[in-house]
């Protein structure tokens, strides 16, 4: 590496070549200059508020925010999965009741009421209920429901002769009449429906009550007050589609 340098008109020149530098040296250097950067990093990310339009601490506080706004509604539906979950279980003397009303073997009642109860459980756990119980799709939902019941009856229907308390098949035809099991079990549906609607509406309230309060956390943050602005829309626009009484 040649170096020209001129001295008082003079021209000298002076080669450098860094393989004749000692390692020690060269180490001395590279650890000053990483020494250097250092200094600059810890100096931007402390004294330095902005880059360009962004204000690093208004950018923190508001993901902040954000995250315990997100916890504390996904709190909320945590206790909507519960709930329903109790609501379902809490049922369980009703649906029987319809079975024992045939006089119906108490083995064969407890596999009925709970190939009944086992879609109910798994809709609590996917808790889609927001798009499901929906006016317009409220009966797709409910006959999807008795369709997957229906199999489960009929085969248990079909197996209850070779149980010793049961000397005749004394189960109803899943339809086919009024009061048909079908038809029966729908009511049974209807009823579980109304009872998680209620807690669907209660926990939409919620979440609004919770968006309202972080809110004028984001005063000047127009990215995350539309966001808030979206959930708060979107929740009371469920509560008036799901609300039974304002259909």
């Amino acid at each position: 590496m040649r170096l020209n340098l001129l001295q008082t008109g003079a021209q000298a020149s002076v080669d450098l070549n860094l393989s004749t530098i000692p390692f020690a040296n060269l180490m001395a250097v590279l650890i000053t200059l990483l020494f250097f950067l250092t200094i600059i990093l810890f100096v931007i990310i402390k004294y330095v508020k902005k880059i360009g339009p962004i204000d690093l601490t208004k950018e923190h506080k508001g993901q902040t925010e954000l995250y315990h706004m997100n916890i504390e509604n996904d709190e909320n539906d945590a206790q909507l999965r519960l709930k329903i979950q109790l609501i379902t279980s809490s049922m369980k003397t009703r649906i029987n009741n319809i079975f024992y009303q045939f006089r119906t073997c108490p083995v064969v009642v407890i596999a009925l009421s709970n190939s009944v109860r086992a879609p109910l459980y798994n809709s609590a756990s996917n808790n889609h209920f927001t798009t499901v119980l929906v006016p317009d799709k409220r009966d797709w939902y409910i006959d999807g429901l008795l369709k997957s019941i229906q199999d489960e009856y009929v085969a248990i229907s079909n197996s209850i002769v070779g149980i010793s308390c049961i000397k005749e098949n004394t189960l109803p035809p899943w339809e086919g009449s009024e009061n048909s099991m079908k038809s029966l079990i729908r009511l049974f549906l209807l009823e579980w429906a109304d009872n998680v609607i209620t807690e669907v509406i209660k926990t939409c309230k919620k979440k609004i009550e919770t968006y309202e309060k972080y809110k004028p956390k984001f005063k000047g943050d127009e990215y995350r007050t539309g966001i808030v602005d979206h959930c708060i829309n979107k929740n009371n626009n469920t509560i008036t589609l799901l609300d039974r009484h304002g259909r």
